[in-house]
């Protein structure tokens, strides 16, 4: 892994983008996408966002440049580094939504995970350098889709190739029906690090379901923080309505002061339950994300470790042919032909094992990468969702405590007092009677 990282710096919203900057003295990058605007009418709607870069890096012509996007240039440029960099994490995009896309909540979500994507990738050691990541950060609507037309040209031109375009139909023929071989095969090749990947897979597999039980529950919460604050607004009305009904003043003054606290206090529930959103179950929504993209990585290096046995398998063949050729004593220029075969065969099964080598070490230290940042991360998310909730209750409690001393200024006189006060003492005129017997004579 590189060890030359790069100051980021994240907006406020993004702040809680789960620590993956690093600085260092020089080559600085500061990424924000925002004005997010809608383009066009029904099915083709769509939002462009405003994405503008501050950044001492010599990859780029200015220091200062804005440039429009919209969500399909960031999938396009998701899949290119994915295909460009086998075996790397690739910083993932948050999902598509048919229903609702276009509502203002989900926009400024789908903002901040683009923010994130955009500032993860410019920190990685091997995406900041890309020559699509500068394009797309700095080029401008024309130069972008030059620049998809000519790498576009260039993938058809290749026809899938890269290393794997000699495989014919023959071969493939031959390397299917031998499957069991091939299984054996790579049994027998299995390292000591496809060991230690088939950990991480497992390890992955496992994390998957307990970060996705945990985002489901992070929505539950953030679920009734919401409920909470409709609740508290609708309980003040009542209470304000309540009041306005009464004709005693004072117990009217009572609550009014009672539904005035409450409707505070819903607009400090919602506004919790947005910065729980935001601070607490995106955050967690994001790692689901990531997981995944360990996972894509996994199946990457997976394929690249299947093709090298595939060329070994393919050695192995080309070896036994140019054996029976010579054991039969074909003429000369089969066996040469033959021969010549097997050494096109060794050259791809050293390619290959290049290639193989280099995705298995990316994976490694992506891994490794992976499991440090998530430590921080979740320590950071942790701690956050409890300073949050510190602040909250303790601004709950002033709210609250603020409406005692009204309501003891308040004084409520009962409508018996008058009759419930002692009778004077009797006047010297009047004797009270010392029985019952004196009474009645």
């Amino acid at each position: 892994m590189s060890s030359k990282w790069v100051n980021v710096d994240f907006s406020s919203e993004a702040a809680p983008a789960r620590g993956h900057a690093r600085s260092v003295e020089t080559d600085s990058i500061v990424i924000e996408v925002g004005e997010p605007v809608k383009q066009g009418e029904g099915m083709q709607a769509y939002i462009s966002y405003k994405i503008s870069t501050s950044t001492d890096r010599r990859q780029f012509q200015k220091s200062t440049f804005s440039v429009v996007r919209r969500f399909s240039d960031f999938v396009w440029l998701h899949t290119s580094l994915c295909s460009l960099f086998p075996g790397v994490v690739v910083p993932p995009l948050p999902e598509k939504l048919l229903v609702g896309r276009f509502s203002p909540e989900f926009i400024e979500s789908r903002r901040r995970a683009l923010h994130l994507f955009l500032c993860r990738c410019a920190v990685h050691p091997e995406i900041q350098h890309s020559e699509y990541l500068t394009v797309f950060l700095e080029g401008s609507d024309e130069a972008l889709s030059h620049f998809k037309t000519e790498v576009g040209a260039k993938s058809k031109g290749k026809n899938g190739g890269g290393l794997f375009q000699w495989f014919d139909d023959t071969i493939v023929a031959t390397i299917s029906s031998t499957l069991g071989a091939q299984s054996l095969a790579v049994e027998k090749l299995k390292t000591t690090t496809d060991i230690q990947v088939e950990d991480i897979a497992a390890y992955m597999d496992s994390l998957e379901p307990i970060i996705q039980s945990l985002s489901k529950h992070a929505h539950g919460l953030t679920k009734r923080a919401r409920e909470i604050a409709d609740g508290l607004f609708e309980f003040g009305v009542a209470l304000t309505l309540l009041g306005q009904a009464e004709e005693n003043e004072s117990l009217q003054t009572a609550l009014s002061h009672v539904g005035t606290c409450a409707d505070k206090l819903s607009v400090l529930a919602a506004e919790h339950a947005e910065k729980e959103v935001m601070l607490f179950e995106e955050p967690i929504l994001d790692y689901i994300r990531l997981v995944q993209a360990v996972k894509a990585a996994l199946v990457k290096r997976n394929e690249v470790r299947g093709q090298y046995h595939g060329t070994v398998l393919d050695l192995e063949a080309k070896q036994t042919a140019l054996q029976k050729a010579q054991a039969k004593g074909s003429p000369p220029e089969k066996v040469e032909a033959a021969s010549n075969d097997v050494n096109e065969a060794k050259r791809r099964v050293d390619t290959a094992k290049l290639e193989h080598d280099m995705v298995t070490d990316r994976v490694l230290r992506e891994v490794d990468r992976f499991k440090q940042e998530k430590l921080s991360d979740f320590k950071r998310i942790v701690l956050d969702y409890i300073q949050l909730q510190i602040a909250y209750n303790r601004k709950v409690e002033d709210e609250w405590a603020a409406v005692i001393p009204k309501l003891q200024m308040i004084q409520i006189e009962s409508p018996g007092k008058a009759l419930a006060t002692p009778p004077p003492p009797p006047t010297a005129a009047f004797k009270a009677p010392a029985s019952t017997t004196d009474v009645a004579l």
